[in-house]
């Protein structure tokens, strides 16, 4: 080697221009002019956020920072820099240890930074979990979820988030997806168990479990068993295990519910089909004045903790908080709605 080696835990960033080589034969006065408003926004950048250029290869460069809200924050800065006339650059960021002298650069985190630049799109930044537990509490950097990836040359699968600030580009997990040839998680939601003998009770558990397959299906990176495929295995005391193997799944939903008065009681867990292990279980309490509310509250919970789990991105309208005006049109589409009407009644809730 050229010189002595230096190790040290930095933020690593990869930017690098899109197309650049198809520029160069079509106009080369335009792309030396965009390789030119790159390398000058970098150096400014850079400079201002105390960062390191270890190496610049025509269209593209690797920098180092020892903070990770530096890295980001200077790859903000020059996405909007390049913004307007346009240079479609893509950034990529991870953290971890970099060992490099003047002519090489390596580590792991080298190697996942260039990787997540090759996923970007231009105008995105993508960063690591790694990079993202250590901005997540810093409210000035946004970012969107885009799901666990496994990625060439790297051991075990990545989480991927982009930044996602005004201005800057957000790729979809379904982009990612396609570049990455990521297998979706199959999954399989058993009916919940009625834990009470009032009569007409089931209806609401029923309700519950085909109100969460559906809700699943909108997560992106996931494939959720048919209802009826799921509903088959109601009232039977099925391992899990034999399930995964029968139906191909790695994760079966299953849970109960219980009553007392007028308030319910949902415990579910989620389980890991290859070996019947619980990744977790968690208790839901709600009142029961409103039964669909009440159904579509826990839902939601369930399923946000089934992605947060799992690592999948959410739907858009996943902080959406329900209204008991968003059940006027669509419950008998979404819901059998005669029979959860005559379920209510004998509960005692009162007329819808």
């Amino acid at each position: 080697m050229g010189s002595e080696n230096i190790r040290q835990l930095a933020a690593v960033m990869f930017s690098d221009i899109v197309g650049y080589t198809a520029t160069m034969q079509e106009d080369e006065a335009r792309a030396n002019k965009q390789r030119e408003r790159h390398r000058s926004a970098l150096i400014k950048r850079v400079t201002e956020f105390k960062g390191k250029i270890l190496n610049v290869y025509g269209d593209g460069a690797i920098t180092i920072f020892n903070s990770a809200f530096d890295a980001v924050s200077c790859g903000i800065h020059i996405q909007k820099d390049l913004k307007n006339p346009s240079v479609p650059l893509r950034i990529g960021l991870d953290m971890g240890d970099v060992v490099y002298n003047n002519e090489e650069v390596f580590g792991d985190a080298v190697n996942i930074a260039s990787r997540l630049e090759e996923l970007s799109t231009p105008g995105s930044i993508l960063i690591s979990g790694k990079i993202k537990d250590e901005i997540k509490n810093n409210g000035k950097i946004k970012t969107v979820a885009l799901g666990s990836h496994q990625l060439k040359n790297v051991k075990q699968p990545v989480k991927i988030s982009a930044v996602s600030n005004n201005g800057l580009k957000v790729p979809s997990s379904e982009e990612i997806k396609a570049k990455t040839g990521r297998a979706p998680i199959r999954m399989m939601v058993l009916p919940f168990m009625t834990m009470t003998s009032e009569k007409g009770f089931e209806y609401f558990s029923d309700g519950l479990s085909e109100e969460i397959i559906n809700e699943l299906t909108k997560l992106s990176g996931i494939e959720v068993s048919s209802r009826t495929s799921a509903f088959a295995y109601k009232e039977r005391n099925e391992d899990v295990r034999r399930i995964g193997k029968k139906h191909s799944v790695s994760h079966v939903l299953e849970g109960s519910v219980r009553k007392s008065g007028d308030k319910i009681r949902v415990t579910a867990q989620l389980i890991e089909t290859g070996g019947g292990f619980h990744l977790w279980s968690e208790t839901y309490d709600q009142h029961l004045k409103d039964i669909f509310y009440s159904q579509d509250i826990i839902c939601r919970q369930i399923v946000k903790k089934v992605g947060k789990s799992l690592d999948l991105a959410s739907p858009e309208n996943s902080g959406h908080q329900p209204g008991r005006n968003d059940y006027d049109l669509d419950l008998k589409d979404k819901l059998n709605f005669n029979l959860l009407r005559s379920a209510k009644l004998k509960l005692g809730l009162g007329q819808l």
